[in-house]
């Protein structure tokens, strides 16, 4: 059977450390009955099986059921990790990180919980710099200042009163409602005082569309552009 990834041979119910291994220090006994590994382990996870994706054995793929778990003497952090029940549940041609989703580069084991990633990825300290060009409006302060004043330290939109920002005064943000990038004049006809979340939802919310005609509708000094 062909296995292309972890999904597929986990219940739902199932929570599973799974490792790589060249098949050194991984053995059955009586053909599966008991069968044993040494893997890096993190005691703070709770699992009830262990897969075994055997690169040694060009990509066999086995699950059996976790016993116990024996810190080994002379490999600091790796742990024995008794298991039966073993069984060969198929074979794949998927390297290991395509096995688990590609979340898991690098790394000799993983632990996956209902067919869902549960391991955080690891990310880089090393993050990579690109340079990008951009055009950048430049806006009118006058009108800014205008527009946070008017609002008095409440939201356009929500009515609310946001967060106090390190001045201490209310944090609000002006928005255009109709873009500067579509046109859009940089006018207190055209802007508004904002919260963040009413912001960001203006310019991604599903609704953003019914909120952008609310705001037309109860602010007066608005203007259609």
């Amino acid at each position: 059977m062909n296995i292309t990834s972890y999904t597929e041979i986990l219940e739902s119910s199932d929570v599973a450390l799974a490792v790589k291994t060249d098949g050194r220090r991984f053995e059955f006994i009586n053909g599966g009955e008991s069968s044993t590994g040494c893997w890096p382990l993190d005691l703070s996870r709770q699992f009830n099986k262990v897969i075994v994706y055997h690169s040694g054995q060009g990509g066999n793929i086995y699950i059996g059921d976790y016993v116990s778990s024996v810190e080994d003497a002379e490999l600091t952090g790796k742990y024995h990790i008794n298991l039966n029940n073993t069984r060969l549940v198929g074979n794949t041609s998927e390297s290991w990180t395509q096995f688990t989703h590609g979340k898991n580069p690098g790394y000799s084991r993983i632990y996956l919980e209902g067919g869902n990633f549960v391991s955080p990825p690891l990310g880089t300290r090393t993050p990579r710099k690109t340079t990008q060009t951009v055009d950048v409006f430049e806006r009118d302060e006058q009108v800014k200042i205008w527009i946070l004043s008017n609002a008095n330290g409440e939201c356009e939109s929500c009515g609310k009163e946001p967060f106090n920002n390190i001045d201490g005064q209310p944090y609000l943000e002006v928005h255009h409602v109709k873009r500067l990038a579509d046109g859009g004049s940089d006018t207190t006809t055209n802007t508004v005082a904002l919260c963040a979340d009413c912001h960001r939802e203006l310019h991604y919310g599903e609704n953003r569309e019914l909120k952008q005609e609310k705001l037309y509708l109860e602010i007066a000094r608005l203007i259609r552009e």
